[in-house]
């Protein structure tokens, strides 16, 4: 592997995961100037379905803007189309034609871009979830009721064995057989992923840890070990096939390596790595039943912050709302009309409520780390000048 490549490998790497604040703020500075426009997603052929707004940095139309996408479709399937609009300020102040339902805006900690009237919250822009693995006692104590059985049984290594390699070539075909017809199969044209040059960095700084069943190995992930937290990065299944969640493969490979870092010395936390600030994605849905916490991101993400405001109020606003509670930035203390987000801002899930909507299934919210839920209810939440955030236009 050319030398050139992994020496980039390496710069990437340090820029985007060092937890050095100076380094965390100059990343989100630079990601400033960026910056992307305004590009406003919809549901073509379904008026019903709510639009939503993206602009700023450039990394939320994959990490942001596609996961809304996602959840949209939940209740309003259908053909998706982005376009890219790039109004003026005052036009945006005097036409509400010109922005979408929901405007989601990525900016840095701090600054606060809404419009009086808009019904606002900030959010940070992605989140970690770490869990403590000083033993085995204690990492098996934390894993939900409805989770322990089947961790158990992992554990007991009759069907999965744990195995961890760092050769390159262990890697390579992990990362071309694994991970990338996973992300493939996930993703599918809107994939993203690192590089294989980036990927033979992670394991040197860790490792490549693969459960295995009867025909070789069947689900992997690449790691990293740094002052005692093991983070881990990218995974997948054996040609990236959906019956290797069925068969609970996927499921085991966690299991496995948290009983690896709970058995280990000096491995006393597990990074499960970032999500973002949507308690409605699957991910993040998962990683809460291993008993995870939610912390904010250590690398320049933690820097970051998603504005949601609300510019209209229809049928569908609502039910996108309620169906996708969110992870807020607010005081231990606040209220609905609450002050501006104190130095000691916490994370707390909020639930929209709508006395005329069904809340189907609710959505769990609680995780290790966050203050209690608030429930916000949406008649009140959606009245002008009504909001969860401080109103000043920068």
């Amino acid at each position: 592997m050319r030398a050139d490549r992994i020496l980039r490998a390496r710069v990437r790497h340090a820029w985007d995961n060092t937890a050095n604040p100076v380094v965390g703020r100059a990343h989100t500075q630079w990601d400033v100037v960026r910056g992307v426009p305004h590009v406003v997603s919809r549901v073509v052929d379904d008026p019903a379905a709510p639009t939503v707004g993206y602009r700023g940095f450039h990394q939320g139309l994959a990490n942001v803007l596609q996961l809304t996408d996602v959840l949209r479709a939940r209740s309003f399937p259908g053909r998706v189309e982005w376009t890219t609009e790039a109004p003026s300020r005052s036009a945006r102040r005097a036409s509400r034609q010109e922005t979408a339902d929901i405007e989601l805006v990525g900016a840095p900690s701090g600054t606060v871009l809404s419009s009086p009237g808009e019904a606002t919250v900030v959010l940070p822009f992605r989140v970690h979830l770490v869990v403590r693995t000083p033993d085995l006692a204690t990492v098996r104590a934390h894993v939900s009721k409805r989770e322990r059985p089947r961790f158990n049984e992992s554990l007991r290594h009759e069907r999965f064995r744990p195995r961890i390699v760092r050769d390159e070539a262990s890697v390579v075909d992990f990362f071309h057989r694994m991970h990338r017809p996973t992300m493939q199969a996930r993703h599918a044209e809107k994939s993203r992923t690192e590089s294989l040059e980036a990927a033979v960095l992670l394991a040197s700084r860790g490792g490549l840890f693969l459960s295995d069943d009867a025909d070789g190995p069947v689900a992997g992930c690449l790691y990293t070990v740094r002052r005692g937290v093991f983070t881990t990065r990218l995974l997948g299944v054996r040609d990236g096939a959906d019956e290797h969640y069925d068969s609970g493969a996927f499921k085991a490979l966690y299991h496995l390596m948290m009983q690896h870092c709970a058995l280990a010395d000096g491995l006393e936390t597990m990074d499960l790595f970032g999500t973002e600030a949507f308690c409605s994605k699957g991910i993040y849905q998962w990683k809460r039943r291993l008993g995870a916490a939610v912390v904010e991101a250590p690398n320049h993400f933690g820097s970051k912050q998603l504005l949601m405001s609300v510019t209209r109020d229809r049928p569908g606003v609502r039910r996108f709302l309620v169906e996708n509670p969110v992870l807020a930035r607010m005081p231990r203390d606040v209220t609905l009309h609450g002050s501006p987000p104190a130095a000691d801002a916490a994370l707390r899930p909020l639930r929209f409520v709508d006395t005329g909507l069904s809340p189907g299934h609710p959505v769990a919210t609680t995780a290790r780390g966050l203050e209690p839920e608030l429930t916000v209810d949406l008649d009140t939440f959606l009245a002008a000048p009504a909001s969860i955030a401080p109103r000043r236009t920068v």
